[in-house]
């Protein structure tokens, strides 16, 4: 056995990192690294003991580890107390680049440099398949796998070389999104139209490539993207004998890919996001500001947010400023099933900080027992974070706020 935690160095302050005396009695009071460390280096048992620094490092809180890193080993707090690291003790300092630490910390560390290119995506996919073992047979996992390996190369080849993303990402990112995606759209099917699984499993493959690996696209990119993979998917000669697809399966060459989404009844279908049907505003609505006319933009995000919070997963809505992503999301948040749901909306500001986001956050929640809050029993909560790039950067870069929100969905 291993033990491991994992802390975020950047997601709290330096006294709470380390610990601080406090300003009116002048005690003591530990930080969260003096804590895990000691308890680790106490630790009777024989198991490895990892303690994992996942976040940005600069020149402020890792310069203080300099006796932990040295041969000594020792951890040197302000009220005078030192801890020896065990033997069965490691350390390992995760992060996206080294722009910030000294000479004096980078000597004394080992560097190991992880090359996205180098891993791909197919371990990822291999991994994904494992996760989907109990849904699936071993007849439809390899089907899903021929099926990914067919269509999900030339996508990220062209989206690579190709075309511009709106948000940068890595492959590994753009196939994990949809492989993501995938598992979402595929859970309600498996178990109630299991037996036309190959008539839905590659049209699906195809919805969840346009908004996972084309999702962040613009416009013109968007174009050449759906057309790309309309025919590649009706070219017979790259397509695997054992799946089947005709173009009932793939989205009309009216418009773009965009334009549909896929329905699954006793065939799949591709159907416009929006039919045009006439809107009427409702009765009991007096103010103007809360009415939302549903477009195909609005729908469209209505239908991932609906998807993602069913699924208990975050999703990240981006664009520019005014195009109504706040409005539409915050609406949709009031549509919730209030005996399911509860909804916690946070603004982010310049002066945003880490406590404050915690606080932010439990403050809708119930203690359950010493150490563990949650929503109300029988319910989930979703919280909506509006503004999420808006809390001012430190000295060397890093979001505290956006680090702390990053950290919990790690873990």
């Amino acid at each position: 056995k291993v033990g491991i935690h994992i802390i975020n160095p950047k997601s709290i302050s330096m006294f709470q990192l380390y610990g601080n005396f406090d300003p009116v009695s002048h005690e003591w009071a530990d930080g969260v690294l003096p804590i895990l460390y000691r308890e680790q280096a106490s630790s009777t048992l024989e198991d490895r003991q990892w303690l994992i620094f996942d976040g940005p490092v600069d020149a402020v809180w890792i310069e203080n580890m300099n006796t932990v890193l040295d041969d000594n080993k020792k951890l040197c707090l302000m009220s005078g107390e030192i801890i020896q690291m065990s033997n069965k003790q490691s350390m390992i300092f995760e992060t996206e680049d080294l722009e910030q630490a000294s000479p004096a910390t980078i000597s004394r560390c080992g560097m190991i440099y992880m090359e996205p290119s180098e891993l791909g995506w197919e371990p990822v996919l291999s991994s994904y398949l494992a996760t989907l073992q109990p849904q699936f047979s071993e007849e439809q996992l390899e089907t899903i796998r021929v099926v990914f390996e067919w269509l999900l190369p030339p996508c990220l080849k062209m989206t690579s070389r190709e075309l511009v993303l709106f948000v940068p990402l890595t492959m590994m990112h753009l196939a994990r999104q949809a492989m993501t995606l995938f598992k979402y759209i595929t859970a309600p099917l498996i178990a109630e139209k299991a037996m036309q699984f190959k008539e839905w499993v590659a049209p699906t493959l195809v919805f969840s490539l346009l908004w996972s690996v084309g999702g962040c696209l613009p416009g013109d990119s968007r174009q050449r993207f759906s057309s790309m993979l309309r025919e590649f998917c009706l070219n017979k000669e790259t397509r695997p004998k054992t799946v089947s697809m005709d173009k009932s399966g793939i989205y009309p060459d009216r418009g773009t890919g965009y334009d549909y989404v896929l329905v699954v009844e006793s065939k799949p279908q591709w159907r416009p996001w929006h039919d045009g049907s006439q809107f009427t505003i409702p009765p009991d609505c007096s103010n103007i500001s809360n009415i939302i006319i549903p477009t195909q933009e609005t729908e469209v995000v209505r239908y991932f947010l609906d998807l993602f919070i069913r699924n208990s997963s975050p999703l990240l809505v981006v664009g520019p400023t005014g195009t109504g992503k706040s409005a539409v999301t915050a609406h949709h948040l009031l549509t919730l099933d209030e005996t399911l749901f509860s909804s916690n909306i946070i603004n982010f500001s310049a002066q945003t900080s880490s406590k404050l986001t915690q606080e932010m956050i439990t403050a809708k929640l119930d203690k359950r027992r010493k150490g563990y809050i949650g929503p109300p029993l029988g319910k989930k909560n979703v919280v909506f974070v509006d503004d999420l790039n808006m809390p001012m950067k430190q000295t060397y870069g890093a979001q505290p706020p956006i680090e702390l929100l990053r950290q919990h969905q790690d873990q």
